[in-house]
């Protein structure tokens, strides 16, 4: 049962953001057009993710296009609601982020936005991590 629950993650994570990305290169590329891919990065399939964002970057990157991937880290959801009716969640989330508060969606949108637009022309191969400083380490 693990072992499928994996493959389903690693599908779901990874096989989406290659097929994605090949095909948005491959339709781009035949339109004459150039493009934005960003990926999701999340969990266990995250480093498989980011490399394949830097495999693409440099493969597509001669016709214009850019690939970066986004790893977010505590997001309020639909999904994970639940984690936010616990006080005892809710505290150690805060504790353990140097924004003392968690992440929106709005705020994953809000760098998708800007890595597609015009003025992030100069930025691909990379990941931005959003996750209110969680990444940042522990206060000490």
């Amino acid at each position: 049962m693990i072992s499928r629950i994996i493959q389903i993650v690693i599908y779901i994570n990874l096989t989406a953001a290659f097929i994605l990305s090949r095909d948005a290169a491959r339709l781009w590329s035949k339109l004459g057009k150039r493009g934005c891919m960003n990926n999701i990065a999340s969990v266990s399939s995250e480093h498989a993710v980011i490399g394949l964002t830097k495999q693409f970057a440099m493969e597509f990157g001669s016709k214009g296009n850019r690939v970066n991937s986004i790893s977010p880290g505590v997001i309020q959801t639909e999904l994970t609601d639940e984690y936010f009716q616990d006080d005892e969640m809710v505290q150690l989330i805060k504790d353990n982020h140097a924004l003392h508060t968690w992440g929106q969606p709005s705020d994953i949108v809000s760098c998708m936005k800007y890595l597609a637009s015009d003025e992030a022309h100069f930025i691909t191969g990379s990941n931005f991590v959003i996750d209110g400083g969680w990444t940042a380490g522990k206060k000490l």
